[in-house]
């Protein structure tokens, strides 16, 4: 079962929130919750390790945290991956220039696509390549999750995945639960700090 290997990956990699982020890890988050422990970026490593993305997608990147933890569980060389990231930057500073300098100078990424979009106010994410793995992480309301799901399941190849995250909360859950309803998907579900919704695009590809 998948939530069980996953869950095997992270016993086997006993590695700290804070190390899975480096030297990425901004002064503004230090102290922070979600940066503390063992049970938050730790579980995208995990799942990467799992699922072995090259081609990623993320709505609400921020500073690029969670896909720092998911290039680096997948463990491919920088110039196999593409990176296609969309943030409004609600933090009020330039997050993605944080983001882009890093994943270029230190991650050695090349093949970045940077989006400074309200998720909400797009159709489409605009993806020329077929996606291992989609992150949604930005607008936490149902109709906003529901939407995000909607943009990246259009990105997403046969076997790949889509990770929704938060989801202890019940907006975004239930826009995720509405959208796995709508395609009749099982969603997995991951013991998070804020919960992970898991959602599998079935069939083979041959891409």
């Amino acid at each position: 079962m998948i939530v069980d290997e996953i869950i095997k990956i992270k016993q086997e990699h006993p590695l700290t929130d804070r190390q899975v982020i480096g030297s990425l890890l901004q002064s503004m988050d230090h102290g922070m919750e979600y940066v503390e422990g063992d049970n938050n970026y730790v579980w995208f490593y995990a799942i990467a390790k799992y699922f072995k993305p090259k081609a990623i997608a993320e709505q609400g990147t921020r500073f690029g945290y969670s896909m720092k933890a998911f290039v680096d569980g997948a463990g491919h060389e920088p110039q196999e991956y593409s990176l296609w990231v969309y943030d409004v930057e609600c933090d009020g500073i330039s997050t993605l220039d944080v983001f882009e300098k890093y994943f270029r100078d230190v991650m050695r990424i090349n093949n970045l696509h940077i989006h400074r979009v309200d998720t909400e106010n797009i159709n489409s994410l605009h993806i020329n390549t077929p996606i291992d793995l989609a992150m949604v992480d930005a607008k936490h309301t149902e109709q906003g999750c529901f939407h995000e799901c909607n943009m990246a399941w259009d990105t997403i190849r046969p076997g790949g995945v889509i990770v929704v995250d938060d989801t202890i909360y019940d907006t975004p859950r239930n826009g995720a639960l509405r959208f796995c309803k709508q395609h009749n998907i099982e969603p997995l579900s991951l013991p998070s700090f804020r919960g992970t919704l898991l959602i599998i695009k079935q069939g083979e590809y041959n891409g």
